[in-house]
């Protein structure tokens, strides 16, 4: 079927509910009524008060205008069809598996600061500088504001965010009664999402802006009527997270992951999230190298991963690649720095060792799965190593298999395939 034609009609719904730095809450409760799932929230954004003398203040630059989310969710009525939470952390994840080139083309949209480019500046007294890695228009109107107007705001595509979307073209309220969107956002105290540009700096989050979900309604009753008829079941692959936490100075160890027991699993995302040290620009939702890590998933008993598992950076990031595709890391941000990085990163201080993920492959039905993980501790004088040695959370992202089933007069029920 061919979209935007006199057969569809798309609308724009305000928020039923929406409290700033809390809650938005839409809702597509239209009865009978086919909408396509094609949902995009419009909107999205922060407003601060800054201190007089910091100038800048832009989003998180690795997650951008979606890292004020904390949780996003999808319902019919009180059942929750798709769900992603700890928002700010995967949307980061989601901005770096995007290529240069999207990043650099989708700034406009998600506010974020990845996408890079090879600057050489003017030579000084004949002297030729080297091309530097720096962001690729980093002045594209980003900079926040204190009012609604004043401020850039985002928006996002649902049908990326929630993987039922994907597989669902269409959401029709016979069967999903009481359709609502619901955005939960991280409170003021605590803010991932502002990124200043110079340490130390404060400001204030005064609120978040109200958004708006446009969504486009089938006004085919016949083709809505046979499609409807025609729905047996979707089986899709849904976002889950677990967490367990490497203290301070640990060297790791293996840990018990629990919410994926009995489950299909298809892969694993691990993000090694800073708790103490984060990045100036990507603050918390960064992923943090280490020096001499080892990971190692043990899966129903057996180690999935050959030997010891992984343990070399472009080992972590080729297994990414298998999982995720092209992902857009420049030289050093997943791994350990290099003599005179700051001559050829700019800001290389929290770009380099900042963007370290690991993904694998599990395509296994669970009854038990452990994460070893182990580090190293590293003392350098004159060098904050702290950052290394840290505190750690491995947030542990899950695909997981689901599927909606149509039952008679139109019911329906989620389960785990």
């Amino acid at each position: 079927m061919s979209f935007y034609t006199d057969q569809v009609k798309s609308v724009i719904v305000d928020a039923q509910f929406n409290q700033s730095l809390f809650r938005s809450e839409f809702r597509l409760d239209m009865p009978n009524t086919m909408y396509s799932s094609d949902l995009r929230i419009h909107g999205l954004g922060a407003v601060v008060n800054p201190v007089t003398e910091q100038t800048g203040v832009r989003y998180n630059l690795l997650s951008g205008v979606h890292g004020i989310v904390r949780s996003m969710t999808l319902y019919s009525g009180s059942q929750v069809l798709d769900q992603i939470v700890s928002f700010a952390d995967w949307a980061g994840f989601q901005s770096y598996k995007h290529t240069n080139n999207q990043n650099t083309d989708s700034k406009t949209l998600a506010k974020g600061g990845l996408g890079f480019i090879y600057h050489k500046g003017l030579p000084v007294a004949t002297i030729a500088l080297p091309a530097v890695i720096k962001e690729s228009c980093p002045d594209m109107g980003l900079q926040l504001g204190q009012t609604e107007l004043e401020t850039p705001t985002g928006m996002v595509y649902l049908k990326q965010i929630f993987p039922l979307l994907g597989q669902l073209p269409f959401l029709h309220t016979a069967m999903f009664p009481q359709l609502r969107v619901v955005i939960e956002y991280n409170k003021n105290s605590q803010t991932p999402f502002i990124a200043l540009p110079t340490p130390g700096g404060q400001n204030t989050v005064t609120g978040t802006t109200q958004p708006i979900l446009c969504a486009d309604i089938i006004l085919n009753t016949k083709f809505a009527d046979e499609t409807l008829s025609n729905f047996t079941s979707v089986i899709w692959s849904a976002i889950e997270l677990d967490s367990v936490v490497v203290p301070r100075d640990s060297t790791g160890g293996k840990q018990r992951l629990q919410g994926f027991t009995n489950k299909t699993l298809t892969s694993l995302t691990i993000q090694k999230k800073p708790v103490e040290q984060g990045s100036e620009v990507y603050l918390e939702t960064c992923s943090q190298f280490c020096f001499d890590e080892r990971i190692q998933l043990i899966v129903n008993g057996s180690a999935l991963l050959a030997e010891s598992g992984v343990e070399r950076p472009s080992q972590r990031l080729q297994l990414l690649t298998d999982v995720h595709g092209v992902c857009n890391a420049i030289p050093c941000g997943a791994n350990g720095s290099v003599y005179g990085a700051k001559d050829l990163i700019d800001g290389a201080a929290q770009r380099v060792s900042k963007l370290d993920y690991f993904a694998a492959q599990i395509n296994q039905r669970v009854t038990s799965l452990d994460v070893d993980y182990a580090r190293r501790n590293v003392v350098i004088e004159e060098i904050n190593t702290d950052q290394y040695n840290q505190k750690l959370t491995l947030n542990c992202w899950g695909m997981v298999k689901k599927a909606i089933v149509k039952g008679k007069n139109n019911t329906f029920s989620v389960i785990y395939v």
